[in-house]
Order: C-alpha cells, then structure tokens, then sequence
C-alpha cells in the first residue's frame, strides 16, 4: 500500500470519528430542533431543511454516519407533521450525497480519486479543491429535488422501525469541545500549513474528541466506515492495473478514434461525464472512478491538454449515484 494511499486512509478515519462526535455530544438533535420550528407542518418546507442541513452536515461528517443519525429525527417529524416521511426520508439520502462532494472526506470516492490520481503522478486534489463544484452540486440538486423531483416520488406510506430512536442529550460542554474541534481541524486544513498536514490535523481532532470523552474509544472504532477504507485501500490497485497493463492507452485511443483526428476537449470530456455517470448506476462508484482516472489521463496526454478538469469530472460524475441504490447502497 502506498504512502499515499495511507494517509488518505488516516486521514478519512479521524474525519469520520469528528464527525461523528457531532452526534454522540447532542448537536444534531439540537439542530433538528431548530429545524422543527422553522419548517413547521409544511413538507416542502421540511424537505428544503433536510436537504440543507443534511448537505451541511455531509459535507464535513460521513455521509453514511449524516443518514444514519438524522433518519430517526426526519421520520419523527414527519409523522408530527402528520405524513409519511418517505419522501423526506429520500431527500435526507440526496442531501447527504449532495454534501458529500463539497470537500476531500465528504464520500470516499473523492479519496479515492484523489489517491488513484497520486498514483498515476498527478497532484491529487486538496481538501477544499473540489468545493465550488460541490456547493454547485448541492444548490442546483436542492432546488430541483425540493420543487421538481419530490413531486415525481409517490407517498409509500412506509415508517421505519427506528421511528422511535431515543434522542441524544445536548450535553453542552462536550458539544462545544466537538464543534470547536471540527472548526480547528478545518481551519488547520484549510491554511494548508506545511508543518502540520492535513491527515495529522484529522488524528489530533480525533484524540482530542476521545481524550475528552466526547465519544469512548468503543464509539470512535464504531465511527469509522470500515468498507469504506478497505475499498479505498484495496481498489487502487484497479487504477494501477489498467495503466500498467496499457489498458488505458488502448481505451483512450479507441475513443480518440471515435472522435475524429482533432477532437475538441468539450466532446471528450462530455463522453467521459456521460460513461462515468451511467457506469456508477450499476457498478460501485470507487471502482468506476479507479477504472476511469488512468483513461482520462492517457486521453488527456495524447491530446496534449491538462488532465485535471478532467479529473473533476470523473470525480463528480463517478460519484453521482442517484438513478439506482447499486452504487450507494444506502
């Protein structure tokens, strides 16, 4: 495994334990509260908050660990609201996804892509670069799932066993240790400072959030996506392979062929968008990502152009999961 490969690895770990501490301290359900008061009974009201906090919320936390942690909170205020919460159920899932393109850790494809990237001699993406796409991302995916999808997705009527969840308490000091943490580790990551990367800021955050019992360390362990670190660590091997082997040379020059002797760079990166986004439908978004990244490179070489715009794209694209349950199985 190589040394990149395991710092993204650390560096997801102590993100995840973070992020996590938001929920064991309280703050969460403080902020569902105050989300309650706001929407009232209106649930397109109650749909735009979700898809907001959840986005924010995702955006620096596990976007498993966001749907995990607030589906019992949107299904008991549907039901005070006095309908089924499927809907919202839904738009939770979206906004988690949302938000997870809106920094490095957000999901572990960005990882993923970051590191497949390292290894085929790029400068892999930093915490905050693939920012302003995700803010695009979450605001164009609310407004569209809030005042156009949600009215194309029936009512099933269904409410899940965990309706009843019991609440964490607000338990004030630790929430502040939690949320100071989280904007610390954020700033440190966002300086960029040399003496102290980034991975190391997310351990430090982490110790700190165990060393003051805002989570045991039985919590923190629990914290983690385990599959989303295999994955990370393991599927690499993909993105190498298929560069090694010259797959990619081969793919990449079979799509040239396709377009013609001087393709324009739109053309290329609009099929790549359209292959990356229709493959993660049905196959595993890492994979997708690790399959594409070594193509995109060599297309990108031949043509003589940079391959980061290009990385994005298949970053973003790799990742957008929305049409089938296959590639985010949440």
């Amino acid at each position: 495994m190589s040394p990149i490969t395991i710092t993204l690895i650390v560096l997801l770990a102590g993100m995840m334990v973070i992020g996590s501490s938001l929920f064991h301290t309280g703050i969460t359900d403080m902020i569902g509260e105050k989300m309650v008061k706001l929407t009232g009974k209106n649930e397109r009201n109650i749909i735009l908050v979700i898809l907001i906090v959840s986005c924010l919320l995702s955006s620096i936390c596990s976007n498993i660990g966001v749907m995990t942690a607030m589906a019992p909170l949107v299904t008991a205020m549907c039901i005070s609201a006095g309908f089924g919460p499927s809907k919202s159920l839904l738009a939770l899932l979206f906004g988690a996804q949302f938000g997870g393109f809106v920094t490095l850790v957000g999901v572990g494809s960005n990882a993923s892509a970051a590191n497949a990237m390292a290894d085929l001699g790029l400068t892999p993406f930093g915490f905050f670069s693939i920012t302003p796409f995700g803010l695009g991302v979450c605001v164009l995916g609310t407004l569209y799932f809030t005042f156009i999808g949600s009215k194309l997705i029936p009512d099933t009527g269904y409410v899940p066993e965990f309706a009843e969840t019991e609440k964490k308490e607000l338990n004030k000091t630790k929430a502040t240790i939690a949320a100071v943490t989280m904007a610390a580790v954020l700033v440190v990551m966002a300086a960029n400072f040399k003496a102290v990367p980034i991975h190391i800021a997310a351990v430090i955050g982490a110790l700190v959030i165990v060393g003051t019992k805002c989570m045991t360390l039985q919590d923190a362990i629990k914290a983690i996506d385990w599959n989303c670190m295999i994955l990370v660590g393991s599927l690499t091997a993909i993105s190498t392979g298929v560069k090694n082997s010259g797959t990619g040379d081969a793919v990449a020059q079979i799509i040239l062929n396709l377009l013609g002797e001087h393709p324009s760079t739109f053309m290329i990166t609009t099929l790549i968008f359209f292959a990356s986004a229709f493959l993660t439908q049905v196959m595993s978004n890492i994979p997708t990502i690790l399959l594409f990244m070594p193509i995109e490179v060599s297309v990108a070489q031949q043509i003589g152009v940079s391959p980061y715009p290009i990385a994005m794209i298949i970053t973003l694209a790799g990742a957008a999961s929305y049409a089938t349950p296959f590639a985010a199985p949440h």
